[in-house]
């Protein structure tokens, strides 16, 4: 016989009575309130959603932009990502037929509160690139390459501040011309169908992200350890072949993936610019790190060879710069420029000239200029401009503390290991953090002293011949292996 079913309509009889007991009565109370929670709770709102279409007109310089904006909290404030990019931001008005006013922000001057309060809004504006350009001439503003374009994209997207973490945001980008004539180039998912669609996230929103657009060329995609780099290049006369800009970028790139044991980001986007009437490799870089990072990098026009280029891997290695509290141009630019002549020496770049450039820019740049030390040049780099000084003095300083933490641990350790380590603090770090940890490292207070000397810090020639480096003129040394430290020395370069 089969024994019935129970269920909640089943008759009582249908089954024989037994009693719950303790146990029983407890999961039935528990059944009982979690079902009374559910229906009392009201239902999920959903995530914040932030379309975006973006219409550009390339000759004159222009950037339409239409948003809509729903589910976010009431009032919105809505700001620019860029200081100074709101001053070119024009006719900014809602869309959605309703009268109200979007009122500048008192208190943050590239920002403005939608008001009434309201939870979903439609507006327009227009972003005016040329003028970004003409204010700026930064591809952290904007760039012009005659009908090509280089923005960032903080510098055009008035977002809602804050921008919760689960908001979806779509972008599109409506072109002019023919299709297939002017592209764009972003490193965002791009969604399927027809058009220039992407799927954008908060965390990228916040990191910023260079935006390429015009008569583009994808020279490929190269596989890094760790990951992947895009590499696309503007329009515009050149007289490097794309297989040499290729080049140019996988001999960057390896060298800083192999330091950091993987590429920073997975992902990176490169964007060439040519740069007519100059025949340097390397002119110009910057890059936006955090997230899936973008770089440009301005090259000569007239170069036709980018063997001994030092700016690529220079800006690359920036792509490793541990979070910060605030900007410290001594550590981020003057280790990079000790490290983009360590790296290529690692790369296989003699080590007679590896070592040739950085005793030029050490003896040049170490020591103090009118008495004014590496800490105070690096808090005043911006009106001051001293970036050579600062640059050079920062790699001096990355250099000494490198061969004092090798020499004490006997190559066991070196200045490698903590800038690794930094790069992966789950927090901005201050400066007081960063120049206790290396001297911790060096074991005694190398980087605090040089940071605050007023005279020269370090006897250069001493250190040279404990190292058995002999400089001969300008850039040329001889290297002594009989010499006390001449197997740190050779450690620093080796692979």
């Amino acid at each position: 016989m089969t024994r019935p079913s129970l269920s909640l309509i089943d008759p009582p009889q249908a089954a024989p009575k037994r009693p719950l007991g303790l146990r029983g009565l407890f999961l039935l109370a528990t059944a009982l309130l979690l079902t009374a929670t559910a229906a009392a709770a009201p239902p999920l709102a959903p995530a914040p959603r932030w379309e975006i279409v973006i219409s550009l007109d390339l000759v004159r310089g222009l950037a339409d932009v239409a948003m809509t904006l729903e589910g976010f909290p009431a009032p919105l404030l809505l700001c620019e990502g860029m200081d100074g990019s709101a001053r070119t931001l024009r006719d900014l008005r809602r869309t959605d037929g309703e009268k109200v006013a979007l009122l500048p922000d008192k208190e943050r001057e590239e920002c403005f509160r939608v008001a009434p309060p309201t939870r979903s809004v439609a507006l327009r504006y227009t972003q005016d690139l040329a003028r970004l350009a003409d204010d700026h001439g930064d591809p952290d503003w904007a760039s012009r390459f005659g009908e090509d374009w280089i923005f960032n994209d903080q510098a055009v997207l008035l977002g809602p501040d804050p921008l919760p973490a689960d908001t979806s945001i779509t972008v599109e980008f409506r072109l002019p011309g023919k299709p297939g004539t002017i592209d764009v180039a972003v490193p965002w998912t791009r969604l399927p169908g027809p058009g220039y669609r992407f799927r954008h996230d908060p965390r990228q929103v916040e990191a910023g992200t260079y935006v390429a657009v015009g008569h583009l060329a994808l020279l490929g995609e190269l596989p890094v350890r760790g990951g992947t780099v895009s590499v696309i290049t503007l329009g515009g006369a050149r007289r490097a072949t794309a297989m040499q800009l290729k080049d140019w970028v996988a001999r960057a790139i390896a060298p800083v993936a192999d330091f950091y044991g993987t590429l920073p980001g997975g992902r990176v986007q490169v964007l060439l610019a040519p740069v007519a009437g100059s025949a340097e490799p390397g002119v110009f870089g910057t890059v936006l790190r955090r997230a899936t990072p973008s770089l440009v990098l301005f090259f000569g026009a007239e170069a036709a060879a980018f063997d001994d280029d030092w700016m690529a891997i220079h800006e690359m290695f920036h792509l490793g710069n541990p979070p910060l509290e605030h900007r410290l141009p001594w550590l981020v630019e003057g280790f990079a420029t000790y490290y983009q002549e360590v790296l290529r020496g690692r790369a296989g770049r003699p080590a007679e000239r590896a070592w040739g450039d950085l005793a030029y820019g050490f003896t040049r740049f170490c020591s103090p200029d009118r008495g004014v030390s590496l800490g105070e040049e690096s808090r005043r780099l911006r009106q001051t401009q001293h970036y050579q000084r600062v640059y050079w003095g920062g790699a001096c300083l990355a250099f000494q503390a490198d061969v004092a933490i090798r020499e004490r641990t006997a190559n066991r350790t070196s200045l490698d290991d903590l800038l690794r380590g930094f790069r992966t603090s789950p927090r901005d770090l201050n400066e007081g953090e960063i120049v206790a940890a290396i001297d911790r490292a060096v074991g005694r207070p190398l980087v605090k002293r040089h940071l605050a000397a007023g005279t020269p810090p370090v006897d250069l020639v001493a250190l040279y011949r404990r190292l058995g480096i002999e400089p001969q003129n300008r850039d040329l040394v001889r290297l002594r292996d009989d010499a006390p430290l001449a197997a740190v020395r050779r450690a620093i370069l080796a692979r």
